[in-house]
């Protein structure tokens, strides 16, 4: 019982955690600075002081072999594409909304689970997707007679999508099931880094950050939302 409830609390602080990425994001972009560039540095910061924690403090081996490098590269892809569509979507309808319609993954994970590894589909696994589902219906008729930006809310439900694939990953994937959760995470972070760096043309079209503060949202994002998405 007390390693259920201790689950429930550790997924609700993810979910707060994971929650605040509109909090550091929408500044940036108030300042003109594209989708690519802030996550690039989002990743940057959050590769270098996750590895520095691992290598100083956790004395943690970064060796793998092939096929763990392997399914580590796909997962930090699937990680990483999942960031870039939920930041997308924040362009195109309210961060708050988009967030919300994000919290579907956990149905998309069951609903995987259910189709593709005979898992039971429970009586409130079949109540969690009938709420979310009315619950998206409702959220897109957005505010008074407006509707949501539909390539917003695919946006975001492929950034669902795409996280509910990287959590069955990291659960069914055999080559990452020993690899200890910390060293995993560095490896996801840093191989989902590729991402931005490949958009970005290697780094030909980042964006510098004109302002000071600027840097402490990048570092929050680094810290606070990618903590809160392991």
């Amino acid at each position: 019982m007390k390693r259920k409830i201790q689950g429930y609390l550790n997924g609700a602080i993810a979910s707060i955690s994971y929650g605040t990425n509109p909090l550091f994001a929408l500044p940036l972009f108030s300042y003109g600075i594209g989708v690519n560039s802030v996550l690039f540095y989002r990743y940057v910061f959050a590769v270098l002081i996750y590895g520095l924690w691992l290598k100083f403090f956790k004395k943690t081996s970064f060796k793998l072999n092939f096929k763990e490098f392997i399914s580590l590269f796909a997962l930090g892809l699937f990680f990483s594409l999942s960031s870039l569509t939920l930041f997308e979507s924040f362009k195109h309808i309210e961060a708050g909304i988009a967030c919300t319609i994000l919290f579907i993954y956990p149905v998309i994970v069951a609903l995987i689970m259910a189709v593709f590894f005979k898992e039971k589909v429970t009586k409130t696994t079949i109540s969690t997707i009938i709420l979310t589902s009315s619950g998206i219906v409702l959220l897109y008729g957005g505010k008074g007679e407006s509707l949501l930006d539909l390539y917003g809310v695919f946006m975001v439900l492929s950034s669902a999508l795409l996280y509910a694939l990287y959590i069955v990953g990291v659960k069914k994937i055999k080559h990452v099931k020993h690899i200890k959760p910390d060293k995993l995470n560095f490896y996801v972070m840093l191989f989902g880094l590729l991402v931005y760096v490949v958009n970005l043309k290697f780094l030909a079209e980042l964006q510098i950050l004109p302002k000071p503060f600027m840097w402490l949202f990048v570092v929050a994002l680094g810290i606070i939302p990618m903590n809160g998405s392991y």
